[in-house]
């Protein structure tokens, strides 16, 4: 008796041992089923998401091609000023919004050491939206061709940082700058724009504040006239912005005397802004577009998404 108990205990065991291997091998695989279901629904989820982005920022192509078509003058009445709100995608929305670049003050600007207009500007900038002018000093050292003189503050960054100094391609870069407060830069980020350093600032577009910083000549009274004037009928030439103005150009004969360069009833740079959502995710892309001519159309000088 006791050597069949015993062969009848073994035999239980091993069933045991090969039901809980064939439990643990369906666990095993319903678990890899279920993973895989799921990523296929995570990438099913971000190909909307990717095609949400996409409509969005060829719409805005498109718009800005039949803009310059239909005329040089850029204002804030544009058809590219129109955000695209909520349009529905499968399971969620997409929207996106355009704004012109040359209505914002160039942090490139002050990668010219040289221009001593860009500086005192951006000084007058960060006073009007009550940031330090220590800010100023920081962004502008960043910039400089040398690049700062605090490089041990960007080597005790963690991973450590060595900046090269001159333009800047992203206005995500200043984050990189030791000792400025997030706060800070989220308080400066809808006043200025990364663009080459020649770029002109559009008389149409220009918001307030960008405006009262680059041409302290005019007066705080003057400037809503200015802004009025404009709203009802765009300006069509920068001689006409500036003689309203009461600037002169003739930078022979006056100190205060405005370079007519520096500014334009058009634009060449537009930013575009794009969120969408699907299933419960989310994602963003921020696009720079180039737009010179209509021949040449609109095209991307660069894009960041973030899904």
């Amino acid at each position: 008796m006791s050597p069949r108990r015993s062969d009848a205990g073994f035999v239980l065991v091993n069933a045991l041992v090969l039901v809980a291997a064939m439990a643990a091998a369906a666990v095993f695989l319903l678990a890899r089923a279920e993973g895989g279901r799921s990523r296929l629904e995570v990438g099913q989820t971000e190909q909307v998401l990717r095609h949400g982005l996409d409509a969005v920022e060829a719409l805005s192509r498109g718009v800005l091609n039949a803009d310059l078509r239909a005329g040089p003058i850029d204002s804030p009445d544009d058809m590219w000023s129109t955000p695209v709100r909520d349009e529905a995608l499968q399971q969620g929305h997409v929207s996106g919004q355009i704004t012109d670049q040359q209505s914002l003050f160039n942090i490139n600007w002050l990668a010219d050491m040289q221009n001593d207009t860009a500086k005192v500007g951006f000084s007058l900038l960060l006073s009007r939206i009550g940031l330090s002018p220590a800010i100023g000093d920081a962004v502008t050292a960043f910039v400089s061709p040398e690049g700062p003189s605090n490089r041990q503050s960007y080597r005790a960054l963690t991973p450590q940082v060595s900046p090269l100094g001159g333009a800047i391609f992203l206005p995500d870069q200043l984050a990189l700058i030791p000792n400025i407060a997030q706060r800070d830069l989220d308080r400066l980020q809808p006043f200025i724009t990364v663009l080459p350093p020649r770029s002109s600032v559009n008389v149409n577009t220009v918001t307030e504040p960008v405006l009262a910083a680059i041409l302290p000549q005019i007066t705080a009274a003057r400037i809503p006239v200015l802004l009025r004037r404009r709203a009802s009928e765009p300006y069509t030439s920068v001689e006409d912005f500036l003689l309203d103005a009461g600037l002169s150009t003739d930078l022979e004969a006056s100190p205060d005397a405005v370079d007519p360069n520096r500014f334009s009833i058009g634009s060449n740079w537009f930013g575009v802004q794009i969120i969408a959502s699907e299933g419960g995710r989310s994602a963003q892309r921020r696009v720079l577009l180039r737009r010179e001519s209509t021949q040449e159309g609109t095209q991307v000088e660069w894009r960041v998404s973030r899904y």
